[in-house]
């Protein structure tokens, strides 16, 4: 593995432990800009990227990221899923967070990333926080339909 200032695997090391246990979002963005700038087409960057934004409320700057995200890596929408997971959380970013789930499911997700049944079940929670009963139903059946071991069997067998 290659180490140092010009490491882009340094730099994503760094910031997802600025994500996570530090909860440095300035920072976590710092070094996710780097690892960009060393290597723009590789996905963990961007999707990086696209938590700090959210976790810093930087709503303008975020959709530019995964504009971006989606040029450099068009195969690989992961950004999208990660940044929706965290708009999900927030009951005033559900129309972004629905946005972004149907933008991950519009092709097939990429190895080691979030399945569509995954995608399907978050997508149902989004709508029913939306109070979108009858929709959500319907992203919970197709969670299921994809893997009928999915959580979305406990939200849908609670909504019926």
């Amino acid at each position: 593995m290659e180490t140092g200032p010009a490491s882009y695997q340094a730099h994503i090391s760094l910031a997802n432990f600025y994500l996570g246990s530090a909860k440095n979002y300035h920072d976590a963005e710092v070094q996710a800009r780097e690892a960009l700038r060393i290597d723009p087409s590789r996905a963990a960057a961007h999707g990086a990227l696209a938590v700090s934004m959210v976790r810093q409320d930087k709503w303008t700057e975020l959709d530019a990221a995964l504009a971006d995200a989606e040029k450099a890596v068009p195969d690989d929408f992961n950004p999208y899923y990660r940044a929706a997971l965290l708009c999900l959380e927030r009951s005033s970013e559900l129309p972004r967070a629905e946005r972004y789930f149907r933008k991950y499911l519009s092709q097939e997700p990429e190895p080691y990333t979030a399945s569509h049944s995954s995608a399907h079940w978050r997508l149902g929670q989004v709508l029913e926080k939306g109070s979108r009963r009858g929709e959500a139903i319907s992203e919970f059946q197709a969670a299921v339909k994809l893997d009928a071991e999915s959580p979305a069997k406990q939200d849908l067998k609670r909504l019926k």
